[in-house]
């Protein structure tokens, strides 16, 4: 970013709100959620010692790792990210809409942007070794997406956001996005000086499928 900033080319960043990414087998083996319908030897048979070199065998394609995965097991899917975090049609959480703000946009588990219930951290994170995230009391999973991603802005001094899928995110999710990540950019141009292009605010745009410069 730094290296950018001193040829004069701002950082954009593409930011997610509206759904996770699907679940997949290397994220299942290290992380110990979801379930298969494998038992014993079978596992190593068909997916290898790491599930992440699993390659699809004569008359299978890439999305075959699907066929293995059960994708109702209701405990085994509990530990992936919470009911308080995403709907979607697997295990025991709560179904998707049929409208844009609750769909499973490609069957994409969409987060609960629009809860006010207190979440705590997704439940995998209790896994995930690497992570710096913390409970922070009280906040929703609008909160914490927000709060993470201006830090990336209050850190390093991104420029922008181009968000994706925005007319899934009810408007208020975006517009707290907005105020976050202004506060950060204006604090790091504060504490940074000497690296800031210029004095000009936090940009954001956002993508609308299918509206194009004629409608």
């Amino acid at each position: 970013v730094d290296s950018a900033h001193q040829r004069g080319i701002r950082i954009l960043f593409d930011v997610v709100m509206n759904h996770t990414g699907y679940a997949t087998l290397a994220d299942m083996q290290e992380y110990q959620f979801g379930a298969l319908y494998l038992s014993g030897d079978e596992v190593k048979k068909s997916l290898g010692e790491r599930w992440s070199d699993w390659k699809p065998a004569a008359g299978q394609t890439w999305h075959s790792f699907n066929d293995y995965i059960n994708f109702s097991d209701k405990t085994g899917w509990d530990k992936w990210w919470g009911k308080n975090w995403i709907r979607t049609d697997i295990g025991d959480y709560d179904n998707p809409g049929f409208d844009d703000l609750t769909m499973s946009l490609a069957f994409l588990p969409d987060i609960k942007t629009e809860s006010t219930t207190a979440s705590g951290l997704p439940v995998f994170y209790k896994n995930k070794m690497d992570t710096h995230a913390k409970a922070i009391d009280g906040y929703t999973p609008r909160d914490y997406l927000t709060h993470w991603l201006s830090q990336w802005v209050r850190d390093y001094g991104i420029d922008g956001f181009r968000v994706d899928t925005a007319k899934h995110v009810e408007l208020p999710a975006w517009q707290q996005l907005k105020t976050e990540a202004s506060a950060a950019l204006r604090e790091w141009k504060k504490a940074n000086p000497d690296k800031a292009l210029d004095d000009k605010p936090f940009w954001m745009t956002g993508e609308a499928w299918g509206h194009g410069v004629m409608q």
